[in-house]
């Protein structure tokens, strides 16, 4: 009898203990039941801010167009990272500000503010810029006032140094015309192959940037 009890008091304990095994692991398996939820935030119209499909080209007015490409310029214009091989292609007009200003405001940009881009960079500073805002006076035959933002960091791999934030006014005369160029270098405009291999969606664009005081 004794011996009975024992064996039913082990088989007991055994459950039990089995009992325990099955309660931790499902304790412990309790991540594979949670789940996420992913929600996107869109901060933006431009292609590269969405998630989601782009804005429609449809619904861009040309005013909302033509800031988009003076933001462009201003960007192309000023900044800075500490790369000299970038520096070099910008100097020569193999990327960047070249392909959007008459060949006088270029030739002006490389003595004067390419180089001191050119200095920036060899010294490992950031700039960034962006446009605050442009407006057209009255009878100013396309002279446009631009208000632009530079946030310069002039000392690298330092998180504590705040950067400095500058502001300045630049009266540009630009050319813009609705609509996608025609043709590109006397030749016609094909826009798909362009994008495809990689071209600057702003070259697209009938924009030049004439002059600058």
């Amino acid at each position: 009898m004794k011996k009975l009890v024992m064996f039913f008091m082990g088989l007991l304990l055994m459950c039990l203990m089995f009992g325990m095994v099955v309660v931790g692991a499902a304790i412990y398996d309790t991540a594979s039941q949670q789940t996420i939820d992913t929600f996107f935030f869109q901060p933006s119209n431009l292609s590269s801010q969405r998630i989601d499909a782009p804005e429609s080209f449809d619904n861009l007015s040309n005013d909302d167009i033509r800031k988009m490409l003076v933001e462009k310029f201003i960007t192309e214009y000023f900044y800075v990272i500490p790369d000299m091989n970038n520096v070099d292609a910008r100097l020569k007009g193999t990327m960047g500000l070249s392909r959007m200003v008459s060949a006088d405001v270029f030739r002006n940009w490389v003595a004067t503010t390419g180089n001191e881009i050119s200095q920036m960079a060899s010294n490992k500073s950031l700039r960034f810029a962006r446009l605050i805002d442009m407006q057209l006076p009255h009878d100013s035959e396309n002279w446009w006032t631009i208000t632009y933002e530079l946030t310069t960091w002039t000392t690298p791999n330092d998180l504590a140094h705040a950067p400095s934030v500058t502001r300045g006014i630049m009266y540009i005369n630009l050319n813009y015309e609705p609509g996608f160029r025609p043709t590109m270098y006397g030749e016609e405009f094909d826009m798909g192959d362009f994008l495809e291999n990689g071209g600057d969606p702003s070259l697209m664009f009938k924009f030049r940037v004439e002059n600058i005081e």
